[in-house]
């Protein structure tokens, strides 16, 4: 049996390779995330533990034997074994719950079971990979189990990429994720990047052990006690018992097996165990601190320093550690490092990483507790440690993330951290926060008793607008405002606004049914006050939500209340009157009514707008945005009615305006830039202006992808509508597979989305089906196709059923079916569907002949050649000469229509020619096809070239057909 092997070389420094999965690299070339085997950790050093026994908290040593907590474990192994392809499972719960002990062992019953188990770590700001190689393919294996630690702290760009391995993509592998966390914010973002990639998603909660006491902390209690005693090498009858167990504070396993450690270890000293949690703490940090001496060269309050350090900063690369220890003024940091490795040893020796953290977490969020001034415990603070949270929070270690996270959970128990320290830090210089990002942010408005002053601080650095990198961490910060702003506002004017701001930075961050709810209370508030400026612009809020979650009808009677307030106050004319406020509300308007198939007064309605923000674009950015904003609607609009040259002007200056203010700020700009470039390559390629809209819409896909690593709840749809485009666009160029692969990611995308049956992502999945079918077809995958194709039509007879205005939609999709049925040997359902198709065209050309005239023609070429092979030709030639008749008059008007009108007129010959009817006729025809062909040929071969040769047999067949000498 053949083995996959590689050679991992190099002339300076280390090298990492992996077999069977991906390296992910950040720009610096450090690695995103390290992928290794998972191994059980061997027996803790016995001397080294007995001076230092907190290493023996450690879940991976597994030092005491696994009780209790079987119904978690279990629930896990029926996760794991549940089904094939990727399942990923979000399990959190408090530090010192079990959560890593409870993996270890699923880990450990896992490879026992046949599974291949992967760690992966967080790479930036600390950990490098080992050197050499890891052999991570599952071959051989009943499946891939991939253990993620500390998920809540990843970056979700990170995450993102760690979905995208193909360690987890591999065909028949059963393989599952699960992201171990503390907190539950970052968990909706985290499980839309894993249903984007086809991934079952769910969360698991491990609960404190229950209150009162019982059955189950005693057994935990005695196992530990136990465990420990055999360590120690003593009888665990030698430990005096421990009599009262019913402490809430003892509902962790952590202090359990905390107060079971101290209980023996005191016993082998000959101590007395502290009665306490909090004692338990000091005592095992006192432990600690004794064996510092042991390295020589660093005293130990140097050493404690390092200490600290290491607990704010994590495992860093040395060069960056020696800097950093620079900091807190740290003499001769190359020494203390070297002796701290001794003392606290890196998890990979080899790479050169320095600083690891005492363990477990919590007692080293105790450890900064106790060491920072303010604490009434029998613990010796010190005061230079003031000054090192600011320094180590402002230093290069690039972990402000993970420093403001350990702090804002050691304040949860200590509350002088907060008070005396990390709050007045954040008062001050509120931007660490921001620069901590989403997970930073996160945490501090997580504290039960956060510093509302902290709070608002941030609140009023954080970006007015979207910004795809903070979107979720602020919508966390403004959520933890919310109660208190109520309760001390002033009026029911005050707390709509503050209704409406929450609102605002909810629907941000995906978190629709809240912003939604947060809306209405607005809407209730300010509707009190009567038809004023206020209500107006809170109805337009609350329409543009009742929209996002597909109540269109509601969205559009809200929005035309919200209209007709403010011409009021324009009319009267009235000081509240405000221009922009209007103009917002008819765009929303707009977009709701072409929702709706209201095309005519959608597009008058955003015409309104952008004459109004026209006037106000001079004043500065914001209206610059929003002038770009109504250029961007009126230009779709244009599309949609078929007047794309038109409606090109507007989109090439909405891409413009975009450009230049996502330059100054592309948090804020970057997704409207994304949304103006889709439309416009849209535009384009409706205009035949291929190669650009393929330059534009590629952009618009690489940015979407971008927007969806930060928030993949918010920009999913975007994406996927982004691909749809894409595919269309490669499809026009004959890349037929890349065009496939595309159209197949938007189906997927759009197939999770409206498993809630949302309209609008109901909508968007039976286009992207359509477009999938194409390609399915193309690739000669026939029966794939058909059923693809028929998913398409059935969803949307259903939308139309509640919006007629879907019409067209439903006429394109059975034209394919039509051509799909046709193509797999079912004549008269093909026919049927065609004439359908027909149908619904004309209706809709009577009511529009500009937009709708040309898609009648296409419908009606399909027909009359369904008609030809089903030998009704009296039918068939009537049909194609009005198709034709229609494609001359379009491309005398559009130019770039002429493919469609080559082969209209080469179908019409072809027809003409099995019908053995009007065949001097059908020879013109056939020649004027190819000589259309034979130009497009020349500029896109790969595209016409197979059309001119059959352009080309059909002449010959003609000519031999009226015995024209050649």
């Amino acid at each position: 049996m053949s083995r996959a092997t590689q050679v991992v070389a190099v002339e300076s420094g280390y090298a990492y390779g992996v077999v069977g999965a991906d390296i992910h690299v950040l720009g610096d070339g450090t690695p995103a995330y390290v992928l290794e085997n998972w191994r059980p950790a061997g027996r803790p050093d016995p001397d080294l533990t007995r001076e230092m026994p907190s290493r023996l908290l450690n879940a991976r040593f597994a030092v005491v034997e696994f009780t209790g907590r079987t119904r978690e474990r279990d629930a896990l192994i029926r996760w794991r074994d549940a089904g094939a392809g990727l399942a990923v499972r979000w399990f959190h719960g408090p530090g010192g719950i079990g959560k890593s002990r409870l993996a270890a062992e699923l880990a450990a019953a896992s490879v026992a079971a046949g599974w291949k188990v992967v760690d992966a770590t967080h790479g930036p700001g600390g950990l490098r990979p080992p050197p050499g190689s890891q052999i991570l393919a599952p071959d051989g294996h009943a499946g891939l189990l991939l253990i993620v630690d500390y998920a809540d702290r990843w970056p979700a760009t990170h995450l993102d990429r760690l979905f995208d391995n193909s360690l987890l993509h591999r065909a028949g592998v059963p393989t599952r994720v699960l992201l171990i966390a503390r907190a539950t914010m970052p968990w909706p973002a985290v499980r839309e990047m894993a249903v984007a990639r086809d991934g079952r998603v769910s969360a698991q909660e491990l609960e404190a052990l229950p209150a009162g006491g019982g059955d189950a902390r005693q057994r935990m209690y005695d196992a530990a006690v136990t465990s420990f005693a055999r360590h120690y090498g003593r009888e665990p009858t030698e430990v005096p018992p421990k009599d009262d167990l019913t402490g809430e504070d003892l509902g962790l396993v952590l202090a359990l097996h905390m107060a079971a450690l101290v209980a023996v270890d005191a016993d082998a000293r000959g101590a007395t165990p502290p009665p306490t949690v909090e004692g338990l703490t000091i005592y095992l940090l006192d432990r600690e601190q004794a064996h510092w001496p042991a390295v020589e060269r660093t005293p130990p309050p140097v050493m404690r320093r390092a200490v600290f350090t290491a607990a704010l900063t994590g495992e860093l690369p040395r060069t960056t550690g020696v800097s950093v220890l620079g900091r807190l003024n740290v003499r001769d940091a190359e020494t203390v490092l070297t002796d701290h490795a001794v003392l606290y040893p890196p998890e990979r020796t080899a790479t050169g990483s320095v600083l690891a953290p005492m363990y477990p977490d919590r007692l080293a969020e105790d450890f900064l507790a106790l060491t920072l001034p303010g604490h009434r415990a029998e613990y010796p603070a010190k005061e230079w440690a003031t000054a090192a949270v600011p320094a180590l929070l402002r230093s290069e270690a690039r972990t402000p993330h993970r420093a403001i996270a350990m702090l804002a959970a050691a304040a949860d128990r200590w509350p002088h951290v907060g008070r005396d320290h990390l709050h007045p830090l954040l008062r001050a210089e509120p931007e660490l926060a921001i620069t901590a990002g989403s997970t930073a942010l996160g945490a501090l408005a997580g504290i039960r008793e956060p510093d509302l002053d902290v709070l608002e601080a941030i609140d009023a650095l954080l970006p007015a607008g979207e910004d795809v990198d903070l979107d979720v961490g602020a919508a966390a910060i403004s959520h933890a405002l919310v109660g208190p702003r109520l309760a001390v506002a002033a009026d029911t004017s005050e707390r709509a606004a503050i209704s409406e701001a929450d609102a605002r930075r909810l629907a941000s961050a995906g978190r629709y049914d809240e912003a939604l709810a947060a809306s209405g209370y607005a809407v209730s508030g300010r509707e009190s006050g009567g038809a004023d400026a206020a209500f107006a612009s809170a109805l337009n809020l609350h329409a543009t939500l009742l929209a996002d979650v597909g109540r269109d009808e509601e969205a559009r009677s809200t929005l035309e209340r919200s209209v007709e307030i403010h011409r009021g106050l324009a009319d009267r004319p009235s000081p509240e009157a405000d221009p922009e406020a209007l103009a917002a509300a008819l765009e929303n308007l707009a977009g709701v009514l072409i929702t709706r198939g209201a095309d005519a007064p959608a597009l008058e309605a955003a015409a309104e707008a952008e004459t109004i923000l026209g006037r106000l674009a001079g004043r500065g950015p914001e209206e610059r945005a929003a002038h770009a904003a109504s250029r961007n609607t009126v230009g779709v609009m244009l599309s949609e009615l078929g007047r794309d040259e038109e409606a090109l002007p507007h989109a090439t200056a909405a891409v413009a305006d975009y450009r230049d203010l996502a330059r100054g700020r592309p948090g804020g700009h970057l997704p409207d830039l994304a949304m103006a470039l889709h439309n416009l390559g849209a535009c384009q390629s409706a205009l035949g202006q291929t190669e650009a809209a393929l330059a534009t819409t590629a952009e618009a896909v690489e940015i979407r992808r971008r927007l969806v690593a930060a928030n993949p709840v918010v920009y999913r749809p975007d994406l996927a509508g982004a691909l749809v485009n894409l595919a269309t666009v490669q499809h026009d160029l004959g890349a037929f597979d890349d065009a496939l692969v595309a159209a197949g990611e938007a189906v997927g995308i759009d197939e999770e989305l409206a498993r809630d049956e949302h309209s609008t992502h109901l909508a968007a999945l039976a286009e992207a089906l359509n477009l999938l079918g194409v390609g399915q077809w193309r690739a000669g995958r026939k029966q794939d196709a058909l059923a693809t194709t028929e998913r398409s039509v059935a969803i949307e007879r259903k939308l139309v059923a509640g919006n007629p205005g879907r019409r067209a939609d439903l006429a394109k999709a059975v034209n394919n079916l039509s051509i799909r049925l046709t193509g797999t040997g079912r004549p008269e359902q093909a026919l049927a569907a065609a004439e359908e198709a027909i149908r619904i065209w004309r209706e809709l050309s009577d009511e529009d002949p500009v937009r709708y005239r040309a898609l009648l023609a296409g419908a009606l070429m399909n027909g009359g050649v369904m008609l030809a092979g089903a030998g009704r030709c009296d039918e068939s030639l009537p049909a194609l000469a009005e198709a034709l008749r229609i494609r001359r008059r379009v491309a005398r008007e559009r130019p770039e229509t002429r493919p469609d009108l080559a082969l209209t007129l080469w179908r019409y010959a072809w027809a003409a020619e099995k019908c053995g009817a009007q065949l001097p006729a059908a020879l013109d025809f056939a020649r004027q096809a190819f000589d259309i062909y034979l130009e497009l040929a020349e500029a896109r071969p790969e595209v016409f070239a197979p059309l001119l040769k059959a352009a080309a047999g059909t002449v010959a067949a003609l000519r031999d057909a009226v015995a024209e000498p050649s």
